[in-house]
């Protein structure tokens, strides 16, 4: 360890590493030792692979580039464009960080306590919800809209007619929130170059059928299609941030955009309950009639629906469409 490593403690970089209380205790787990070393040095630096032999007294920069790779693909430090020489680093902020180790080291990520685990991506949410400007384009702060399953598979088949590439995410919600059992191995991101998922190692590239397979895949478990300019998720309510804000926010289907709603056939309508079910947000509900038409038939709650479309899968008698009903 040199003397200016020395100098510098754990707490010296903890605040500018923006790292809670709440993960202070832990931070070996989420933390090489070499990692925080390279923090603890390089902290609101621009530096490159000689500047960590010179700083570690490695024997070889080769050495240096090995440990930058690996801290570049666990989100520890980033890249920074070059016009020329070697590639230039600087250090990240904990989030960040810890969104890559929730989603790619669930293994390591179980091992921090779970009264740890909620308090941080709790504090995390709210560090999402806050930065979201209710502001912005009549109360849309993101770009985010929800899609049908036809319109998320179309949205696949047009980017890859665009020469995108396709690459298979975890959802980070769900890696984090851990609070419920739909499947995580669904999101795509079609963005790729530096600093991208792709280009740290922990995206899969993936053909336009296998990312339909994914979507599918996604559906049939219940998740709501949504897009944004950065990929597709697929989002349950129980931990994903759109639609916790949203339930926090009360932004109805102004945000994330929803551009319909589901129309119910009475006539049609047996009953069954199977759409209820299907529904992730309790859109759905069965009631009883008046005489002379006491039968129990579905109804919508106006404020609840998005017109994502899943109930539609679960009728088998018709008595569920989609129709244009844009909110201003």
């Amino acid at each position: 360890m040199t003397a200016n490593q020395q100098e510098k403690s754990p707490e010296s970089w903890y605040e500018a590493y923006e790292v809670p209380e709440a993960a202070r205790g832990v931070m070996d787990l989420l933390l090489s030792s070499e990692e925080q070393r390279l923090i603890a040095a390089f902290i609101g630096a621009s530096f490159s692979a000689a500047d960590v032999r010179e700083e570690f007294g490695l024997g070889s920069e080769a050495e240096a580039s090995k440990l930058l790779r690996s801290a570049y693909r666990r989100g520890v430090v980033s890249a920074e464009d070059a016009d020329a020489g070697s590639p230039r680093y600087h250090i990240g902020s904990f989030f960040p960080r810890l969104t890559v180790y929730a989603v790619t080291e669930q293994d390591s990520y179980q091992a921090i306590p779970e009264a740890t685990r909620a308090a941080l991506e709790a504090l995390y949410f709210d560090r999402y919800y806050d930065a979201l400007d209710w502001d912005e384009d009549g109360g849309r702060p993101t770009k985010d809209a929800v899609l049908t399953l036809g319109e998320t598979l179309g949205l696949l088949e047009a980017k890859k007619a665009a020469g995108k590439n396709i690459y298979r995410v975890n959802c980070d919600c769900r890696s984090l929130k851990n609070g419920c059992d739909h499947v995580r191995d669904v999101c795509i991101t079609f963005e790729d170059g530096t600093n991208t998922w792709p280009d740290r190692g922990i995206a899969e590239s993936i053909s336009l059928d296998e990312a339909k397979d994914v979507i599918r895949k996604a559906d049939k478990d219940g998740l709501i299609h949504t897009s944004s300019p950065h990929g597709i998720c697929n989002c349950c309510t129980d931990c994903c941030y759109l639609f916790r804000s949203r339930a926090r926010r009360g932004s109805g289907r102004t945000w994330p955009a929803s551009s319909r709603i589901i129309d119910i056939a009475a006539e049609a309508c047996v009953g069954c309950g199977l759409c209820v079910k299907r529904c992730p947000l309790g859109a759905l509900s069965l009631k009883s009639g008046a005489s002379p038409a006491p039968d129990k038939k579905a109804v919508r709650d106006d404020k609840a629906c998005i017109g994502c479309g899943l109930c539609i899968s679960s009728c088998n008698f018709g008595a569920l469409s989609l129709r244009a009903d844009t909110v201003a």
